[in-house]
């Protein structure tokens, strides 16, 4: 998983985390206010994590080949 203190990258604006397994992100990641495109392929994702829907500045999100999404 991704540690909590990952929202403190404020400029963040390009997260890529595909091959890691991820199950779901960190609510912190609601801090990254600059995020704006996020790459979550390749994980274990059942749906989109509720987090990425709560973050405006993203205008795009690539979650192709997760295993258990529907």
């Amino acid at each position: 998983s991704l540690p909590g203190d990952i929202g403190e990258l404020e400029n963040l604006e390009y997260l890529d985390v595909r091959k890691n397994h991820l199950r779901d992100l960190p609510q912190q990641l609601m801090m990254c206010s600059n995020l704006r495109v996020v790459a979550i392929d390749s994980n274990m994702f059942r749906e989109l994590p509720d987090v990425l829907q709560d973050i405006e500045s993203i205008r795009e999100v690539f979650a192709v080949s997760n295993t258990e999404m529907r």
